[in-house]
């Protein structure tokens, strides 16, 4: 099978697997404005981390846009698998503070390193293969989403420890 129609099959699960959570959950708590917008990008963080994992676990060649060696990719699915359980209880639980933090956890991991591949990695980059417009398209998404979802979201930390917090979250992103 071609590598575009792997990406497109892989794609549809993203998106079905998100609606079909977003559906269910709609129904257990209804949330509305940047609360849901919040919580369907929790549901794409998730779904797309457990959906992504098995096929960097397998270090397969299209699933992921530069070849690995084996154990990092192993270390990226168990990364992936491990956030996708904090966005997806994140999504479950539905309160602000808990959909704001997955939103601040992609913005501090997802912007630099999208940062770091252009600056630092953009050769190991195939330009023919699928996967890294679909890396760069995610990637790219889900920050300007998260980024536009904090804005939106009531901030329930004040003072001192939203200073705190903005500086030791920019530290960490710096430093990758």
């Amino acid at each position: 099978m071609p590598e575009i129609w792997i990406q497109v099959f892989w794609l549809t699960v993203l998106v079905l697997g998100m609606a079909l959570c977003e559906g269910v959950l709609q129904r257990r708590r209804p949330l509305a404005g940047a609360a849901r917008q919040a919580r369907v990008l929790a549901l794409m963080a998730g779904v797309g981390g457990l959906s992504g994992a098995s096929g960097w676990w397998q270090n397969l060649p299209f699933a992921f846009a530069w070849a690995m060696p084996p154990v990092a990719a192993q270390f990226l699915a168990v990364a992936a698998v491990a956030f996708a359980v904090t966005a997806l209880r994140a999504a479950w639980i539905g309160s602000v503070g808990h959909l704001r933090m997955i939103a601040v956890l992609l913005v501090v991991y997802l912007g630099p390193l999208a940062v770091a591949a252009v600056v630092l990695h953009l050769d190991r980059f195939d330009p023919l293969a699928p996967i890294t417009y679909v890396f760069f398209g995610i990637v790219v998404s889900m920050v300007t989403v998260a980024i536009l979802t904090l804005l939106r979201l009531p901030d329930q930390v004040r003072g001192l420890t939203s200073g705190m917090l903005g500086l030791v979250g920019s530290l960490a992103g710096l430093w990758g």
